[in-house]
């Protein structure tokens, strides 16, 4: 009988943890990240990229913020390029759980003081004019670039500001100045572009000439190369 006890008891136990083993409940649970700093995030034209990376963790709150898989590589974000990028963020934990991807947006920016330096400008109205130039940045912005001799005039300060999020759009606010290679005051507006590599600048613009009675209007197109390197 003693036996016969014994043997019940085991059954009873077997049946006891299988049962406790079928409603133990299995994770399904995807751990969750969490993007850390500045997003989007907006770094110069030619600086080092460091990325302010991610936290991670699952549902139980392990952290698997060392398990966090990136994309950032030496071409994203390309340093040497201004533009767009993306930086991807993805984890999994133990049991297999996927985290839902997570994301940055980089911008390469493209600031005045990359286009500080001498450049060899071609100037086009109705004839095409060459003259070099020397760019500097502003003191009071770190978008605006002063040029020193626009539209091809000595002594002609015109200003330009770079715009968008990577810096290569360019806005010529309206502005009135005398070149003191003539003494002419002259207004100018205009809009152009930069190249991403920052090596190439165009500028489409309009002069008012203010010496004449009505003022005399004219486009342009000033096409600056950096060929002569920065200083």
């Amino acid at each position: 009988m003693k036996k016969i006890l014994l043997s019940v008891a085991a059954l009873s136990m077997l049946i006891g943890a299988t049962v406790f083993t079928s409603c133990k409940k299995t994770d399904t649970t995807p751990p969750t990240i969490t993007v850390t700093g500045a997003n989007p995030y907006t770094v110069t034209l030619g600086t080092t990229y460091t990325d302010p990376g991610a936290k991670a963790t699952d549902n139980s709150g392990n952290d698997l913020t060392s398990s966090i898989v990136t994309n950032v590589s030496p071409t994203n974000p390309n340093m040497a390029v201004a533009g767009t990028y993306t930086i991807n963020y993805n984890v999994t934990d133990a049991n297999g759980n996927v985290a839902t991807q997570m994301t940055r947006t980089v911008y390469v920016q493209i600031v005045a003081t990359n286009l500080v330096g001498h450049w060899s400008i071609a100037d086009v109205t109705d004839t095409t004019v060459n003259y070099k130039d020397a760019l500097t940045a502003s003191t009071t912005s770190n978008m605006t670039v002063w040029t020193g001799a626009f539209a091809g005039y000595a002594g002609n300060a015109v200003s330009f500001v770079l715009t968008g999020n990577t810096g290569t759009t360019i806005n010529v606010p309206q502005q009135t100045v005398t070149a003191s290679s003539d003494n002419i005051s002259r207004t100018y507006t205009g809009s152009g572009t930069v190249s991403t590599d920052a090596k190439t600048i165009t500028i489409n613009y309009t002069q008012v000439d203010n010496s004449t009675t009505p003022p005399t209007t004219t486009t342009g197109v000033d096409t600056y190369t950096n060929n002569t390197g920065k200083k």
